[in-house]
């Protein structure tokens, strides 16, 4: 039920019903109704809470847990190497993760890292898009 998932991943989290009301920006009223299945979260609420919890949306609703999203995310990786990568960024947490980010996307912008055919396509340059905007130029 939803309401056990919300008091799961709070208490996953280490946060009080007050702490999280506050960081919902709701009353505690509102809060602990949800929780103890006396309100229905409505879809926005639940995405806010899924945001401050750590956990997907999936989750609230139906039990999905993180490391079952992890795990399918890492078996659909097409070589090792996204393999490895997927694994490690599932044990950051939130900091690590956004300087993982932070690292890739720059190392993205060096010549030397990256495959140029891809590099051309997304700007415009590629086979793939070039074919496409001279099969749809305007005479």
């Amino acid at each position: 039920m939803i309401k056990d998932n919300i008091k799961n991943a709070r208490e996953a989290e280490g946060i009080s019903k007050a702490e999280l009301a506050r960081r919902l920006h709701i009353k505690y009223s509102t809060y602990n109704g949800y929780e103890t299945g006396h309100r229905k979260p409505p879809a926005v609420m639940l995405s806010k809470m899924a945001e401050v919890l750590s956990v997907p949306v999936d989750y609230l609703h139906h039990g999905v847990t993180k490391q079952m999203i992890k795990e399918r995310y890492i078996y659909m990786a097409q070589t090792m190497e996204e393999k490895q990568l997927l694994s490690a960024f599932w044990k950051m947490n939130k900091t690590g993760r956004r300087r993982a980010i932070e690292n890739v996307s720059d190392l993205a912008k060096i010549d030397d890292y990256t495959v140029q055919d891809v590099v051309d396509m997304f700007k415009g340059k590629g086979s793939l898009v070039d074919g496409y905007n001279a099969g749809n130029k305007e005479d």
